[in-house]
């Protein structure tokens, strides 16, 4: 945060240790430092030596409980924003955060359990964005031409082999520099994503084509949100924007697991039209949705790909390399391919390789690089494969 001493760092108090880990590793691939607590009074003795920019508190059913824990943040003055994390009803949820704010403390929406990583990366945002930084629209950004897409390779488990490229959003203001994509994002209204949807497909698709020119026909994913398949004209996008050459796979759209799990119906309507355009659905950030999936005979996606919070340490912990081979035995019963995304260490490229997954991305194989760069490595690539 602007202002501060210190790097943003957040506290995360919890008795799950699920809980721990999924926001921990969210935060981690953000670059935002954190601990966790297991319970609060162990928060507030590291609190009065090192105050945090953000808190994220679980509570309990005990009502009790949250009462003497209110008492406890507001004796110990604890001003950071707080963000409530809660598997009760959310009118309950409700009336506990404004019982809290009556009280003194900032506490902002709380987060549903079990938490969604866009959840989470959307609440911790705002330690990325300067107090003083003006709030900037999706919409600026299209009308000032300040997006532009990079490019994060994937990696096919078996043959080592460039497998495919997702295209991220970036944005990169003339006074401020870069703006996450989140930060853009939260709030958007649905014009605002439509037009952005349809800016980066076109914007994707022309890439495409001086990819294809170096001589690798390399297929593109986008995430992008689920009103887009409702309200776009695909097939108009395509037609104006695809490319004419045999040779060109197709794109993926990425489809977040939360907002897809609820549209389901449409999904499986859509994909038969959008199949005949060489469109392709992927679940994005897949795994709490496991067994909700798992009533349907047949699916319409693609891929499924993992979420990072289970990827997260597969080969030193159990519980996450049982969740891994689930999901990925589950993308297979489906005839889908299973993508592993955030994979950062050799350790969990290589539990991974050993439970079958198709396919990976993450830092330990690539950065996401601007379009100069990435055309780049496919040169090196090709010139490579030409002296071998």
């Amino acid at each position: 945060m602007a202002g501060s001493p210190h790097p943003p760092i957040c506290f995360l108090v919890t008795p799950e240790p699920g809980t721990r880990h999924v926001v921990h590793s969210v935060l981690t691939d953000m670059k935002v430092e954190s601990e966790c607590f297991d319970a609060l009074p162990a928060m507030l003795k590291r609190h009065a030596a090192n105050q945090p920019d953000l808190l994220f508190f679980d509570v309990t059913t005990d009502s009790d409980a949250v009462r003497r824990d209110m008492e406890l943040l507001v004796a110990a003055k604890v001003n950071c924003p707080i963000r409530i994390m809660s598997g009760l009803n959310g009118l309950l949820t409700e009336e506990i955060r404004r019982s809290w704010v009556r009280n003194g403390l900032n506490v902002r929406p709380a987060l549903t359990k079990p938490l969604r990583q866009r959840a989470i990366r959307e609440a911790a945002s705002e330690l990325e964005q300067p107090a003083d930084r003006p709030r900037i629209r999706a919409s600026e950004v299209i009308d000032q031409g300040w997006f532009d897409l990079w490019y994060q390779p994937r990696i096919d488990l078996r043959s080592n082999m460039l497998a495919g490229v997702e295209a991220l959003f970036r944005a990169r203001h003339p006074v401020h520099g870069m703006i996450p994509a989140s930060q853009l994002l939260e709030g958007a209204e649905e014009p605002e994503l439509l037009n952005l949807t349809t800016r980066v497909l076109g914007r994707a698709m022309n890439d495409w084509k001086s990819f294809q020119k170096i001589g690798v026909p390399i297929e593109i994913s986008i995430n992008v949100p689920v009103c887009a398949l409702k309200r776009l004209s695909l097939f108009s996008i395509i037609w104006e924007y695809g490319p004419t050459s045999s040779d060109w796979p197709g794109i993926t759209l990425e489809l977040g697991e939360d907002e897809i799990i609820p549209n389901m119906p449409f999904a499986f309507n859509a994909i038969k039209d959008l199949r005949r355009q060489k469109i392709k659905l992927a679940i994005d950030s897949f795994g709490l949705s496991y067994e909700e999936l798992s009533r349907h005979q047949e699916l319409p996606f693609s891929e499924m790909k993992i979420d990072r919070s289970f990827i997260f340490n597969c080969d030193l912990n159990p519980h996450n390399a049982g969740l891994c081979e689930m999901i990925i035995d589950f993308a297979h019963q489906y005839g889908a391919k299973a993508v592993a995304e955030g994979v950062e260490t050799a350790g969990e490229l290589k539990a991974l390789r050993t439970m079958g997954c198709d396919y990976a991305q993450g830092y330990l194989l690539a950065r996401p690089m601007s379009k100069s760069d990435f055309i780049g490595l496919l040169q090196q690539r090709v010139q490579k494969a030409k002296t071998a």
